[in-house]
């Protein structure tokens, strides 16, 4: 609750006290914004500390200093309404950043909110370059959920433009999303102002300015009871004089009478005992009603009338306990109507609550709206209230699912254990925490609830929707198909869903030998119960099958046959994950170009139409694409806008292929600090209990190894595969076809020529299997001259990698030929192979390849200096053609969005690449951008 209660009494003509630390810091913070940098600063404290005081002082400053000011408050009584802060303070003001045509077109359903986000970030960021804007939040911990995404999500996003961010919450922050939200901010660099209790000179001088006169020591050792707490000071300090305990005299202050004044010393309960019998029932009655209430509501759950209510109002409003802010009436302060409830027996308080609910419900009143008076007052067995909330779920489940699922679990708290609705709240509940972004949570009460409540049939529908939730393990996944499909009287139809999903989670989880046995019997029972509508999803699961056994033509068919006929265009939403699929098989197929195309105009589709699950996926799965096409730069701004959606993304094949295509980046680019962040994330986020998972982060730490000079332990990590994963640990799903040239090469480093040998003859079979594909010759004929020191199997590698579309295995050929011609004593050969080598690396970006490229030529004798676009990994000469292009349209003034629509990136990927051209130039703002691109760019005419 927020400490208006202060400002009543004291006023914003009065000067903050206490608070010169703060008020520098937002001073520097304020200098900072004008100077073109974003910044976020969280006020911190309990109630009565003055948070919403110096946000108040904070506002002036910002008005003075010719910012734009946008303020919002959070109520407890809108954490179920989405975004309802946020979108205040962007309505606030005149003219407000959102105008009420803009705030009515925006969508807040929950599978529009990446999109709503995306929104508000385009809003924010047009504003804030035409002029530098403040935005404040008060009460930050009754913000809703979607509300604190859009601050965690926002706010590091929009560093760059100059936004200051000012929130004011309670401590100790209490709730999961709360601590989230709050310690993404801190590690994106927000600034943390603790408020403590003032000083005795603060508490002196604020005696001073509430009294107009020096107070003497008697008074300042009363004032000392508020604990240096500025709400109870001015409590006091007010029942001082109302009371007459005060006498000032020539500019001193005096007390009378060193007993607390009947205010502080009696409590609320004596206070309400001065009022009327009408006011003090009618401020009762409020309390029960929340922070904020209208006469209209107050006039209708008393069973008055407004007119009635206009003694008892304005009595409240003369002792302080009540003021009005924006139309509506509000308690002065959170502790004074804590105080009142305090004053109602919990009995009466509950009778109370639930009368209000009922008074509401019948006069109109929305269900959502009653919700919390129902949670307050509701006991064991109460079905009146659980149908109710169940209601107000429903409402709220298609804007605002975390408020849905507290609701529902809540609903679920009340019910009986033979309640004969407890196996459909269990199954809402389940539903919506995950839905809410909890699935751990909803894994955890279906497990609870399906031993005791479901009934079979039930608790399989709970199980299939379960299993359909990719934000979920593939393994978990899989598990609740099997329990499923264990429980007694299963229908035909919900069988066979079972089998096409299990089918499916297993063959993504890496478990393919069990896959291939479940795809047959699914087949037939789908066929059996006349399941048609299941056939995508198993085709799709046997183009998995398929490409885990390398038959790749087989998956373009397969994929090719489901679309062909269902009118679906090389956009339709309806098969992203089968269509990826196809772009892997094509990509291993030599047709990297085309499979690029087709990842390009799915992350278009799916940006377009606010999919944001898939453009999650599409997103890094290009950037993996990519990063085999040698567009390394490109690849890494695409996989860190992927791994940027961590709200929408989860434990899937997309996400660990990404993160080892990420840290690949960083290990040919000499970036050991990528390569860190990719081992960090993948140990966070990928589930290494399943093959498909495992694999890419064993590789990785493989690659790693090696590269530091280790190739036992490269081994090591290897060897932890079992005996139903292809490839000797090597990736698999997906598979990049060239990594059996570095298996060969590490395992041969490390002593293990058996394992290089069944590496180089899988090539060769693959090869044979696939004729006329460049890149499978070439790996073959790679892997076999590294085995046999063949240096014409070599330079038939780099040959046939000439024409298959992956530049840095051509430039790793290249090297290891100019390696064995210089052990076989041809340094002409060697000098030009190793030569071209490091060209094609320093074209790349990938310094450290150049670096070890370089180390073998000075072996030679040779020293090359190779002109590059990037010679210094810092400053303007060190930003990528890429971040040259970025660079140069925001330097001109647009978004993040005009640029993405200009150079047909995601947002994100503007983002990614605007990061980086920061941190290379050391600045902070796009005003310092703008002055470096006008000194490095030349000016056109």
């Amino acid at each position: 609750m927020s400490e208006r209660g202060e400002h009543a009494h004291e006023g914003s003509s009065h000067r903050i006290r206490g608070r010169d630390e703060e008020l520098s810091v937002l001073t520097g913070r304020l200098a900072r914004t004008r100077a073109g940098a974003g910044s976020v600063v969280l006020v911190e404290g309990p109630p009565g500390i003055g948070k919403s005081r110096l946000l108040e002082e904070a506002t002036s400053m910002a008005r003075r200093a010719g910012l734009r000011v946008a303020r919002g408050d959070a109520d407890e009584a809108d954490q179920v309404a989405p975004l309802a802060c946020l979108l205040g303070a962007l309505h606030s003001g005149s003219p407000p950043l959102l105008t009420a045509e803009r705030l009515l077109a925006l969508d807040p359903r929950p599978d529009q909110r990446y999109w709503l986000l995306q929104e508000l970030e385009a809003l924010l960021e047009e504003a804030a370059l035409r002029e530098p804007l403040m935005l404040v939040i008060d009460d930050v911990q009754w913000a809703d959920a979607a509300s604190l995404l859009a601050l965690r999500m926002l706010a590091p996003q929009l560093a760059p433009v100059p936004i200051l961010w000012l929130l004011a919450v309670r401590s100790p922050a209490v709730g999961a999303d709360l601590r989230s939200t709050l310690a993404r901010l801190f590690d994106a660099g927000a600034v943390h102002l603790a408020l403590r209790p003032l000083s005795a000179r603060a508490v002196s001088e604020l005696a001073a300015d509430r009294l107009r006169a020096e107070a003497d020591p008697r008074l300042l050792r009363l004032a000392g009871h508020s604990g240096g707490n500025p709400f109870l000071l001015v409590e006091l300090l007010d029942g001082l004089q109302e009371e007459g305990m005060v006498r000032v005299e020539d500019g001193r202050a005096e007390v009378l009478d060193e007993r607390l004044p009947t205010r502080v010393r009696e409590g609320m309960r004596d206070r309400l005992a001065g009022l009327s019998t009408e006011a003090g029932e009618a401020v009762q009655l409020a309390a029960v009603l929340g922070r904020r209430f209208s006469v209209d509501r107050l006039a209708v759950v008393s069973g008055s009338s407004p007119p009635a209510l206009l003694g008892p109002v304005a009595e409240l409003m003369r002792a302080d306990l009540v003021t009005e802010v924006d139309g509506r009436l509000m308690f002065s302060h959170d502790l004074v109507r804590e105080a009142v409830l305090e004053t109602i027996p919990a009995s009466m308080r509950v009778a109370l609550q639930r009368h209000a609910a009922q008074v509401l419900l019948t006069t109109g009143a929305s269900v959502v709206d009653v919700a919390p008076l129902l949670l307050a007052s509701a006991g064991p067995g109460d079905v009146a209230a659980i149908a109710t909330l169940r209601a107000a779920a429903e409402e709220l489940a298609a804007t605002q699912p975390a408020a849905a699922a507290d609701i529902t679990a809540r609903a679920l708290g009340l019910a009986r254990d033979d309640d004969p609705q407890r196996g459909a709240l269990v199954a809402e509940t389940v539903l919506r925490l995950h839905a809410a972004g909890r699935p751990r949570e909803a894994t955890a009460l279906a497990a609870r609830e399906f031993q005791r409540a479901l009934p079979p049939r039930q608790e399989a529908e709970v199980r299939l929707n379960l299993s359909v939730m990719f934000s979920r393990s593939p393994g978990e996944r899989a598990e609740d198909n099997r329990r499923a499909l264990a429980l007694d009287g299963l229908p035909d139809g919900l069988r066979a869903q079972h089998l096409v999903r299990l089918t499916h989670n297993l063959a993504t989880s890496g478990h393919y030998q069990e896959a291939r046995r479940v795809a047959g019997i699914a087949e037939d029972a789908v066929r059996e119960a006349g399941q048609a509508g299941t056939e995508p999803a198993l085709r799709t699961a046997v183009a998995v099958l398929e490409y885990a056994d390398e038959h790749y033509e087989r998956v373009i068919e397969i994929i090719d046959a489901l679309t062909a006929g269902r009118h679906a265009g090389p956009e339709d939403p309806r098969f992203d994950v089968a269509a990826a699929w196809r772009c892997e098989a094509r990509a291993v197929l030599g047709r990297l170009d085309v499979a690029l195309a087709e990842t390009g105009v799915r992350l278009a589709a799916a940006e377009r139409e606010g999919r944001a699950w898939a453009v999650h996926i599409w997103l890094a799965w290009r950037g993996r694409l990519l990063f085999q096409a040698g567009r390394l730069d490109d690849a890494r701004a695409h996989l860190e806008a992927a791994f940027a959606m961590d709200e929408v993304g989860g434990a899937n094949v997309a996400n660990s292929a990404g993160l080892l295509a990420f840290g690949r980046i960083g290990l040919h680019s000499g970036d050991d600090a990528q390569v860190r962040t990719a081992l960090r994330l993948g140990a966070e986020r990928v589930d290494q209990r399943l093959p498909s998972m495992r694999q890419p982060l064993a590789w990785l730490r493989a690659l790693d190894a090696a590269a530091r000079g280790d190739p036992g332990r490269a081994l090591e990590y290897l060897a932890t595969g079992d005996d139903e994963e292809p490839g000797n640990g090597l990736p698999s799903l997906p598979r990049d076809i060239t990594d059996d040239a570095h298996l060969v090469r590490i395992v041969l480093a490390a002593g293990n020529e058996a394992l290089a040998v069944e590496a180089v003859e899988r090539a060769e079979r693959r090869s044979t299997d696939h004729p006329g594909i460049a890149t499978m010759a070439a790996v073959a004929a790679h892997g076999r001259g590294l085995l046999d020191r063949d240096l014409d199997a070599l330079a038939a590698a780099a040959a046939h990698y000439r024409s298959g579309g992956h530049p840095l295995a051509l430039a790793s050929a290249l090297e290891d030929a100019g390696v064995r011609a210089a052990a076989e004593g041809r340094r002409p050969d060697a000098v030009q192979w190793l030569g071209e080598a490091l060209e094609t690396y320093v074209r790349l970006g990938a310094t450290w390849d150049a670096g070890r490229s370089r180390g073998r030529l000075r072996e030679l004798g040779v020293r090359r200096r190779i002109g590059s676009p990037r010679r210094s990994r810092a400053g303007w000469s060190g930003l990528t053609e890429s971040e040259l292009r970025v660079a140069r349209l925001a330097a001109r003034g647009l978004t993040n969005r005009q640029i993405g629509e200009r150079l047909f990136l995601s947002p994100h990927t503007v983002s990614s690449h605007l990061r980086h051209t920061f941190t290379k130039l050391e600045i902070s703002s796009r005003i310092e951008l703008a002055r470096m691109a006008g000194q490095h760019e030349p000016a056109k005419t």
